[in-house]
């Protein structure tokens, strides 16, 4: 007979709404109105479910308010897409504060790690799966992913998602537009606090996991962010053989980049290149558009975006929406240092701050590092 779970089931149609948002490819198949329409009922709800709201996240309340109130003022409205990105932003900012307040309620925070936990024992699989059916019987486009994917033919379809060649290696990405937009959660995922897991072996096998899809992406990201929280961690608890040993790895990985060539597998000289592009335009950028940004739909005039998260803010929204996108960042991670720094490193790669997941991911995160510290986890709780 088929046992059914219940609670997973629940979780998995409650935070349903975030995986119509990219950075996943087939998300472009889902009409906006569905997509919006869903996030403000998951919005809502979790304002509802919230068991109080404190001093704390009415300041982030306040403060998204008046980031709106500005963007709405200085938006040419003849512009649509500049509008629509402006909403989606604020749309997701305020999706943000409503799941750090749903955390206060314990059920709430149980179905959102069992959700991430969940989503993120599929998508490492995917990747494997996906790398293993191309190399045995090639690509097969089902889904008509190519229509719906950024690089169209540059990439190779699967019906367990998409791969990324270059040169001589396949990047795996699952459903991902690009190995980087997942590399972020992959690395995240290997520090994943142990309270949230029923048993020890249980959270190894998921770190594995997460470390085998990790390297599949071939992505400078994930070990840049491995390594940094890596060595945060052992300076701060390990004795002394762990930080010699720490040493040891640095110095085998500054070889490894700068003497075999992995640079090249990854696309890290594009993402230096288009960081470089905001500091070439700044000094024609008047106090104005420093401090409120040119908006949203407005070229650089170069061949490329500016795709760095901390470099796009500014030149978007300038230096003010710039700081509340970073002060909503530290004050929904709860000031978990770790969280902090996977965050901040993959801005200097992309936009995280635009996609649902991203927050939720860092929800996640919260939620099961306040699960370490308490005598029953999400499983038991869920049961």
């Amino acid at each position: 007979m088929l046992k059914i779970n219940i609670p997973s089931c629940f979780s998995a149609l409650l935070f349903f709404p975030v995986l119509l948002y990219p950075p996943l490819s087939f998300t472009s198949k889902v009409s906006d109105t569905l997509r919006v329409s869903l996030l403000i009922a998951l919005i809502t709800f979790l304002f509802v479910r919230s068991k109080k709201v404190q001093s704390r996240q009415l300041l982030n309340l306040a403060l998204l308010f008046l980031f709106a109130f500005t963007q709405l003022l200085l938006l040419d409205f003849s512009d649509w897409l500049d509008v629509s990105n402006a909403l989606s932003l604020i749309l997701t900012l305020l999706f943000a504060i409503s799941l750090d307040t749903a955390l206060n309620n314990k059920e709430i925070a149980n179905y959102l790690v069992k959700f991430y936990i969940n989503l993120f024992k599929l998508i490492p699989v995917t990747m494997l799966l996906g790398l293993l059916y191309f190399l045995f019987w090639g690509e097969s486009d089902i889904f008509n992913l190519r229509i719906y994917s950024k690089l169209g033919d540059l990439q190779y379809y699967t019906p367990f998602g998409i791969l990324l060649p270059k040169g001589a290696i396949l990047r795996s990405t699952s459903y991902f537009h690009e190995p980087v937009l997942i590399s972020f959660y992959l690395a995240m995922n290997l520090f994943i606090p142990k309270g949230c897991f029923y048993r020890k072996q249980e959270r190894e096998r998921f770190v594995l996991l997460n470390f085998i899809a990790g390297v599949l992406t071939f992505s400078f990201l994930f070990w840049i962010t491995f390594f940094v929280i890596f060595c945060i961690h052992g300076v701060i608890y390990g004795n002394w053989r762990i930080k010699l040993s720490i040493v040891f790895i640095l110095l085998c990985v500054a070889f490894l980049i700068f003497q075999a060539n992995v640079l090249e597998l990854s696309s890290f000289s594009q993402r230096l290149e288009r960081i470089g592009i905001y500091l070439y335009i700044f000094p024609t950028l008047s106090i104005d558009q420093v401090l409120l940004g040119v908006g949203y739909n407005v070229a650089t005039g170069h061949r490329l975006h500016i795709a760095s998260g901390f470099f796009a803010l500014l030149y978007k929204i300038g230096v003010v929406g710039m700081l509340t996108v970073v002060t909503l960042i530290w004050r929904h991670s709860q000031k978990n240092y770790y969280l902090l720094v996977a965050c901040f490193l993959s801005m200097l790669s992309f936009e995280p701050y635009l996609y649902p997941l991203f927050w939720l991911a860092i929800g996640a995160y919260v939620a099961a590092d306040r699960m370490n510290l308490s005598p029953c986890n999400v499983y038991r709780n869920g049961k």
